[in-house]
């Protein structure tokens, strides 16, 4: 089985040929030519032993299977890039994920928001609004602003006042604190 670290420019190729829609437009982006996309897609597809890509002078189109791989394929490869990102970064998260129920999001967090993003542009911020339960480490939740009584004893919390708020993080998320009178995260 070859390493996936020697596959990465036919992955790339394949990715980048998806996304851009044309083996052309993603010579371009990947700062090579139309015929070395086109022979690393070939490549690829020759290692897998099945058509990723319905090909014609003018498209092309993902097969059955090359949609189910593209999927796969692309999400891990946007991980690896933030992976890089994070490293190169100084290990400074730059994103967050939130979670926390509709009234209180709809409330405090959605007006907050835009102050925070002005103070640090920098970090992207993914506002979940739901009153389901969430499962923090298989949805990549880092952290969760939850009412009442934490249920599940095995995540941290943080409790923001005399409150029945409570924080749950994910791992290795620094604990935020909010101010619920002026309606501000600090770090």
């Amino acid at each position: 089985m070859l390493s996936v670290f020697n596959q990465l420019p036919e992955l790339s190729a394949f990715v980048e040929s998806v996304e851009c829609h044309s083996f052309s437009a993603a010579a371009r982006s990947l700062n090579t030519t139309p015929s070395a996309i086109s022979k690393r897609v070939a490549k690829l597809e020759d290692r897998l032993g099945v058509r990723l890509l319905q090909r014609t002078t003018r498209s092309l189109n993902l097969t059955v299977e090359g949609t189910a791989y593209y999927d796969r394929v692309s999400r891990l490869l946007r991980e690896l890039n933030e992976a890089n990102d994070l490293v190169i970064s100084g290990g400074k998260p730059r994103g967050i994920t939130i979670s926390t129920s509709l009234d209180f999001g709809q409330w405090l967090l959605v007006q907050s928001i835009p102050e925070f993003l002005a103070q640090y542009p920098e970090i992207q911020i993914d506002l979940r609004l739901s009153d389901r339960l969430v499962d923090l480490v298989v949805e990549g939740i880092d952290v969760a602003i939850r009412l009442g009584d934490l249920e599940d004893s095995s995540l941290i919390r943080k409790h923001l006042e005399r409150s029945e708020f409570e924080l749950a993080l994910g791992c290795d998320t620094e604990p935020l604190q909010l101010n619920k009178s002026s309606g501000t995260t600090q770090s």
